[in-house]
């Protein structure tokens, strides 16, 4: 069947062919002569007979973009060659890299009977790196249990109340209530930012400890 060009004017039809209310579910055929039939889920709410039948309408776009995108097709194409060989995929673990200093990714390599994954292992700019910093430090969280261990191995867990102590209202309060009460320690949190100058870490510093207690 040869899809007409659908600039000329040729009327468009529908039937509602099944009803599902309880999976919020229309599913209509269009039809229009000289084109393929189009069918379509579509998701509804409205299941009164006026909105069956105006959902059905509106998403008729729906069949006439497909029948637009097929008009210029040919109905059938027969390919120089019919038979072909399936490459074998051969896949590779991903090396060993730092995430923080470069870039990873992999190309497939083909030869006369295979494709194989090939890692790629590059240097990031500063920019890649500032950005991946910022997004590791945004999404790492330990548990309270973890910070405080990783404290304790540090030689730090004993100064955090004095380093709390000289940090000025009202942050000193907030400090305070996530150290006492908090469950889960965010490295992106701006209590975390207000107490590491206060323990005398650099963001570096603070970095590292996460690292650590990520481990623990």
């Amino acid at each position: 069947m040869v899809c007409l060009n659908i600039k000329v004017l040729i009327m468009t039809n529908y039937e509602i062919t099944k009803v599902s209310p309880q999976q919020l579910m229309l599913q209509v055929r269009y039809t229009k002569d000289g084109c393929p039939d189009y069918w379509v889920n579509l998701r509804i709410t409205d299941f009164s007979e006026d909105g069956l039948h105006q959902s059905a309408s509106n998403s008729a776009y729906q069949a006439e973009r497909f029948w637009q995108s097929i008009s210029e097709l040919p109905q059938e194409v027969v390919p120089q060659q019919s038979a072909g060989v399936v490459k074998t995929r051969i896949y590779a673990d991903a090396p060993e890299h730092d995430p923080f200093n470069k870039n990873l990714s992999y190309e497939w390599v083909e030869a006369d009977n295979a494709i194989t994954q090939t890692w790629v292992i590059t240097e990031k700019n500063e920019e890649e790196k500032a950005d991946y910093l910022n997004q590791w430090r945004l999404g790492l969280a330990v548990t309270m249990r973890q910070a405080r261990l990783a404290l304790l191995q540090q030689g730090l867990l004993q100064n955090v109340e004095d380093a709390i102590a000289l940090i000025p209202e009202p942050d000193k309060t907030v400090v305070s209530i996530e150290w006492e009460y908090g469950a889960v320690v965010e490295r992106g949190s701006q209590w975390v930012a207000t107490l590491a100058p206060a323990l005398g870490l650099t963001d570096e510093q603070m970095d590292d400890l996460f690292k650590l207690a990520a481990t623990l």
